[in-house]
This record gives C-alpha cells, structure tokens and sequence, in this order.
C-alpha cells in the first residue's frame, strides 16, 4: 500500500488512520506523517495529535498524484 485518500467528516477521518495504522503495523509497515497531507480549509480547527502532524496544504494548493483537485492557480501551474 503506498498512496490513500480519505475524505470526510474529521472525527471519521481519524478513525480510518487510526485503522489503517492497526492493520498496517500487524504487517509491518508504518505511517510517514512527513509524507501525508492535511487537505483542509484554513478555518478547520484541528486538535488531533495525529492530524497535526500532518503536512498542511491549502485547498487552493491541493493536488492529487499531482494533478490539481480544484479551479485555482496550481491548475494554471500545471
């Protein structure tokens, strides 16, 4: 398993990491908060530990296996 995205509701979002991270760890391999991206609003107050130690990218910044994922100005870069 190497790329995942979730979507959804904060609360459900952490449960699924949380899950994800079980299942994963029973086989040995590990989640690089270095390597995963927050996409979220500027308003979003996040308090989880596990969120936050995220890399945060602006909606208007956001990409997917990079390709732009809205009508901005990383779609003009690309």
């Amino acid at each position: 398993m190497d790329d995942v995205s979730l979507g959804g509701p904060v609360d459900r979002v952490v449960s699924d990491i949380i899950e994800i991270s079980k299942v994963g760890s029973s086989m040995g391999l590990t989640l690089n908060p270095s390597k995963c991206e927050l996409i979220a609003h500027q308003d979003l107050s996040v308090k989880d530990d596990c969120l936050l130690s995220f890399v945060t990218v602006s909606v208007s910044n956001a990409t997917l296996l990079g390709a732009p994922l809205f009508l901005n100005s990383v779609l003009d870069k690309a």
